[in-house]
């Protein structure tokens, strides 16, 4: 059984910036963009829909960064998604 399936959450940050934050109406300036991957998934890429991503850059160069969004698949058949992570990320 192939039972692989993970996901990414992409935006964009100034690579001058320290901290940012988006929310609601701001997250398309983002250009914040969610995508499935693993066997039994299409694939696709879905825009932020609302919600709020934050983060600020720590001392070590790593960035902590706290997501509450929703995506919105393309089909009217499915639901709305809701991810959330609090996590600290490199480079």
């Amino acid at each position: 059984m192939d039972d692989e399936w993970g996901y990414t959450l992409t935006f964009e940050v100034d690579k001058n910036a320290t901290t940012f934050r988006f929310a609601g109406a701001e997250l398309p300036a983002a250009n914040g963009f969610y995508r499935e991957s693993g066997a039994w998934v299409s694939g696709n890429t879905y825009p932020l829909q609302g919600g709020l991503i934050e983060g600020s850059k720590m001392a070590n160069g790593k960035w902590r960064v706290k997501a509450d969004v929703t995506v919105l698949p393309a089909t009217s058949s499915s639901l709305a998604k809701r991810v959330t992570f609090d996590t600290v990320f490199e480079k």
